[in-house]
């Protein structure tokens, strides 16, 4: 879990910082063996981040290896730079009010 964790913490990190907006991390915890435990990211507001985003937590998720983590948060500022981070910056793609739906998890 220590791995997903840092990952979800470094894609959280880099998601505030290139849209200027809080980025949520839930640990959620299971009755099960540690394995089932997993992470949630989500928007500031509470709802799931956009759609977007499941690309980029599929990469990080599967870089294997420092250099490959490394390479994946890289890529991801650098296309927030470049002039056309349009599909980094689309609102949460559904309400925030109501139940909780589903989140992008790693």
């Amino acid at each position: 879990l220590a791995s997903t964790v840092f990952r979800c913490g470094a894609l959280a990190a880099v998601r505030s910082h290139l849209t200027g907006r809080a980025t949520g991390m839930v640990i959620t915890a299971s009755h099960n063996p540690e394995p089932d435990n997993g992470v949630k990211l989500v928007d500031g507001t509470g709802g799931m981040l956009p759609v977007c985003w499941e690309a980029h937590a599929e990469a990080l998720a599967n870089a294997d290896g420092p250099d490959a983590i490394r390479t994946v948060l890289e890529t991801l500022l650098l296309a927030g730079g470049s002039g056309d981070p349009q599909h980094l910056h689309q609102p949460p793609s559904t309400p925030t009010a109501g139940p909780a739906a589903p989140h992008v998890f790693l």
